[in-house]
Formats: C-alpha cells, sequence, structure tokens
C-alpha cells in the first residue's frame, strides 16, 4: 500500500528517466511529500530533454485548489506540460518504462490505497493498458496556463 512503499522509490523511480515521465496524479499533497525535491527534479529532467507531462484533477479535492498550491514553481519551468482532467481519480507516476499505479479504492483512505510497482516487459498488455490511458488523459486534458505576473502597459 502506498504508505508503506519507500519515498525512496517515488524519488528515485522519477530520477532514473532518461527520456519521460508523465505524472498523473490526484494527490498533490502526498506527491509534495514522497519526493521533497520535485520541483527541482522535474527542472532538471526538462533541462536535460526529458519529457515531462504533469496531469492533475480539474477540481481537486479538499483545501488544495491546485499545482500551483503545492508546487508553485513549476509553474515556470519551461518544456513542462501541465493539464488538468476532470476525470483523474488514480495515481499514476511513469518514468520510462516504470510505473507506480496507486490504485484508489472506495471507502479507503489513499494512505491504505494499494500500489503496483509496474514495468514494462516486451508487449506487457498490463502496463501497455495504463500507458494507453496516461496518453488519452494527455490528449483530453485541459492545459494549465499560467496567469502571467507582467504588467503591460495599453496605449490609446
Amino acid at each position: 500500500m502506498r504508505s508503506t512503499v519507500p519515498y525512496s522509490l517515488w524519488r528515485s523511480t522519477l530520477a532514473g528517466a532518461t527520456t519521460v515521465i508523465d505524472l498523473a496524479v490526484a494527490n498533490l499533497l502526498f506527491l509534495a511529500d514522497a519526493v521533497w525535491d520535485l520541483p527541482t527534479l522535474l527542472a532538471d529532467k526538462s533541462a536535460a530533454r526529458v519529457r515531462v507531462r504533469i496531469v492533475t484533477p480539474e477540481t481537486p479535492a479538499g483545501p488544495v485548489t491546485g499545482l500551483g498550491d503545492v508546487f508553485p514553481s513549476l509553474l515556470a519551468v519551461p518544456g513542462l506540460r501541465l493539464s488538468t482532467h476532470p476525470g483523474l481519480r488514480a495515481d499514476v507516476l511513469r518514468a520510462d518504462d516504470d510505473l507506480l499505479v496507486t490504485m484508489p479504492i472506495d471507502g479507503l483512505t489513499p494512505a491504505l490505497a494499494p500500489v503496483l510497482h509496474l514495468r514494462r516487459l516486451g508487449s506487457a498488455p498490463m502496463v501497455g493498458g495504463y500507458l494507453a490511458t496516461l496518453d488519452h488523459l494527455y490528449a483530453t486534458a485541459t492545459p494549465t496556463r499560467p496567469a502571467s505576473s507582467h504588467l503591460r502597459a495599453v496605449a490609446a
């Protein structure tokens, strides 16, 4: 279950990525605890030309209102694709061919939810299903555009 997965596994999985990182994250606060330096890690990966995509719920549960509340510095990282999706419930962390998938169960606290550690080997239908789901989420998600902090003068 998620509460027993070592935090080092979450971080080392992301740190090992060389081509792609996908985060479909319904529980932003957990990820903030599990990967304490996530904004720096993702900025470094993006600078190293790793494709980084993050999708969060369109309407987050609880007091957290979105990615900018938990990881405000991510909004300014060049190259990151940030978006929201109304149908996101599970947490899927993908780093190249490794996936950590948290499976929500109704009535069970998220900390007790089961976590699958999957690795794509060959055609891998189970992993392939999650990869297809990630692609669908990103294809149907709404891009997040941070509000501009620059003042602009308008001449009449």
